[in-house]
């Protein structure tokens, strides 16, 4: 019988893939800095790869970042999906997974740094990054878990808190990023309709990963 599976991908298209994944990770590392007014020849040093690949994958610098910020989003949902695997309960997802973003912000500080510098693009309550908490949140509406009359607005409360507390981190380095991760969600949890008691509880639950994101 002949192998009907796809064919391999070639030495060329293997290093095409190498050289694209170098671009995003030297775009991701100038996000998290704040350097995107850098010339494009910054971006391939840094990326270790010739001038000319530069235009091979990407037409301008806006274009290059936008990858960058996407894949970092992709990078955050991902690490959260695989974290909140076993978490079944809609509600209890959805403060574990803010939480864990919580948390991001000192322990991953590159991804923490691309979100803060991206802002309300990345935040947009259609895009990739709030696919988690709109899920959540929906299947909480459904199962009488949330009192939401507007899930976007909800959402956007949601989007706002989680960009907010970054900064507020950022600017006191002090504060203890568990506990203000945790404080924050029970705020948005009691805003959407959760009980106190069990906002509270919900909150005290240990964090998959041990609160690793």
């Amino acid at each position: 019988m002949s192998d009907t599976g796809a064919a391999p991908p070639s030495r060329l298209e293997q290093r095409k893939v190498r050289t694209r994944a170098a671009l995003v990770a030297a775009g991701q590392q100038l996000l998290a800095e704040g350097r995107t007014d850098v010339a494009v020849s910054v971006i391939t040093d840094l990326a270790d790869v010739g001038l000319g690949s530069f235009y091979n994958h990407f037409a301008t610098k806006d274009e290059l970042f936008a990858a960058a910020t996407a894949t970092a989003a992709q990078e955050i949902v991902a690490g959260l999906d695989e974290l909140t695997a076993e978490v079944t309960d809609p509600v209890e997802r959805f403060a574990a997974c803010l939480r864990l973003v919580g948390r991001m912000h000192r322990r991953l500080p590159q991804l923490s740094g691309i979100l803060l510098r991206s802002g309300a693009p990345m935040l947009s309550v259609r895009g990739e990054l709030m696919q988690f908490p709109r899920r959540d949140l929906l299947d909480g509406i459904e199962r009488g878990r949330f009192a939401v009359a507007d899930p976007d607005l909800a959402l956007a409360a949601t989007a706002g808190a989680m960009l907010m507390l970054g900064q507020l981190l950022a600017d006191e380095p002090d504060r203890d990023d568990a506990t203000a991760a945790d404080a924050m969600t029970r705020t948005l949890l009691g805003a959407f309709g959760v009980d106190a008691g069990e906002a509270e509880r919900i909150c005290a639950l240990p964090l998959p990963g041990d609160g690793g994101a």
